[in-house]
Order: C-alpha cells, then structure tokens, then sequence
C-alpha cells in the first residue's frame, strides 16, 4: 500500500502577486501529473497538509476546478486546515470555507481535533497532532534549525507517530530523523513567492509505503522558477492624503479606479513598469 504526501496547493483564481504567466493552467498541469502519479504507483489515499485554498472564501470556478480534479481521482483525499483555509484560524467557522464545503459533500476527508482525529487506510493509520497515530499532518513551521519568525524545532516537537508530515512551511526540506520519527516536508506544491529558495525548487511529492520509507517525485510539470516567480518590485512609500483630499469622496461611485492609481502614480513619481503593473492587475480582477 502507498500515500501520496503532498501539501500547500494554495488554490486560487486570483493570480498570487509573486507569479507571472498562467497561473491557472500552471497549476492544472500539476494537478493533472499528481493524477497521473497516483495511477502509476497504486496510491491508496493523497495526505494533504493543510492549505488547500489560498483563501478560505475562493470564486466558486476555483473550487470547481478542484472538484474536477477530486471526481477524477477516485481514491480519498484526506487533509487538514491550514492557515489559508480558515477565516483566522477559527474551526468554528469552517462550515463558511470552500474546505467546509467540500468536506460536507463528502469531496475531502477533513481531520481536526475532536471529531474525526484519526482514519485508518489500509494498514496505516493517518491523524494528527495529539493522537497516538503512525502518521501526523502538522500544518505549521516544525523546522530543524532556527529561522526568522515563529517556529518549532524538530527535537522539540513531542510525539510518537512513525512519520510527521509537514506543511505551511513553502521552501520544505527533507527527511529528518529525531528519536523514532520522520518529519518531512515535501514544500509548497504550487510557489507563491518568490525568494532564493522558491526560484531554484523543485516542487514535489512524497510516497510512503508500508514500511514507512519515503520515496520523492519531483513534478516534471512544474516550470523554472524564473519562468513563473517575479520578484517583489521595492518602491518607496505613497503618501495617500493629500491624494484623498482632493478626490471628493461624496462622489466616489464615479471614480475611476483606473484614473486614480494614474493620478497616485503621476503625483509620487511611480515608474511605468510599477504602474503597468497594478494597471494589468486591475483588469485582471475585473475579468474573474
């Protein structure tokens, strides 16, 4: 028997500000080769994560998508909630999320505490943090060495599931091993951003087999990091009160949000390249 391990989809329509190109279609084709994965290796289940959705309120086309993409499947997608998942990491909410949703149609197989906190597939059982399990799906950053911002090191993360799969954390990193467990982290399978790490990785999955070794697929879809990330542009601050002062506010049903960020562009001496930006993004929107 075998998992398929992977995490961070970040589904969206809105094109993620960090990503040039198609990013629908981008995102489809990995899809598409994660299908074509489970076929080839007699995958039983796929272990999600977290952070199925970029947001936990996306257009219904994304989830449409999805859905394809699961009736084409044929076998259980099992998660958890990730941080993009919930509106402000609040479980009370999640019959509002497109991952409430798919969970209530029986879509997905959603594992939180208390009420389902473990599924047994096969003979493997698959849980989460808390439950004495074989395999934990941890959405949050249980890293191997100190980094910026908030985390958990490895060697102080208790527990006694033979695998901890790791999600949240975008850049991943590969096995390691403290007392009896694995932690791996397979990275985000589909890039938001762009940094040094992002630019040069090679999104990938994960299969697990009975005896619990892990085997990586990097996906052959998933383009370079320079054809499909563009780095942040740095501008300097835009001062938006005197702009506001002289924009009757009383009349901003026949503003032009076009004109507006022209005038804001012309006013701060915004380059054309930091305009044609926002400018595409805009019609972007409009178009969803």
């Amino acid at each position: 028997m075998s998992l398929l391990i992977l995490t961070d989809l970040h589904l969206t329509a809105n094109k993620p500000a960090g990503r040039i190109g198609d990013f629908i279609s981008d995102v489809d084709r990995k899809l598409d080769e994660v299908l074509q994965i489970t076929r080839d290796n007699n995958i039983e289940a796929i272990l999600c994560a977290g952070d199925v959705f970029h947001r936990p309120d996306v257009l219904y086309s994304t989830v449409a998508r999805f859905v394809s993409f699961l009736e084409r499947l044929h076998i259980k997608f099992i998660t958890i909630s990730g941080s993009h998942d919930l509106f402000g990491n609040n479980l009370d909410a999640l019959y509002r999320t497109a991952l409430g949703l798919l969970e209530r149609l029986n879509m997905v197989e959603l594992l939180y505490p208390d009420i389902r906190p473990a599924t047994r597939i096969g003979g493997i059982t698959v849980g989460i943090s808390g439950t004495n399990t074989d395999i934990e799906l941890a959405h949050g950053s249980i890293l191997p060495k100190p980094e910026m911002g908030e985390y958990t090191l490895i060697k102080d993360y208790k527990t006694r599931s033979k695998i901890v799969v790791v999600g949240h954390y975008h850049n991943g990193y590969d096995i390691v091993k403290s007392n009896n467990t694995k932690f791996i982290c397979p990275g985000s399978l589909v890039r938001v951003s762009a940094n040094s790490v992002e630019l040069t990785r090679r999104p990938r999955v994960a299969i697990v087999d009975d005896n619990f070794d892990v085997n990586w697929i990097e996906l052959k879809s998933a383009k370079q990091g320079k054809e499909v990330l563009s780095p942040p542009l740095v501008t300097k601050q835009i001062d938006f009160s005197n702009i506001m002062a002289e924009w009757k506010m009383d009349n901003i049903e026949n503003i032009s949000a076009t004109s507006l960020l022209k005038e804001i562009a012309s006013k701060d001496s915004v380059s054309k390249e930091v305009l044609d930006f926002a400018l595409n993004f805009l019609e972007q929107q409009r178009s969803l």
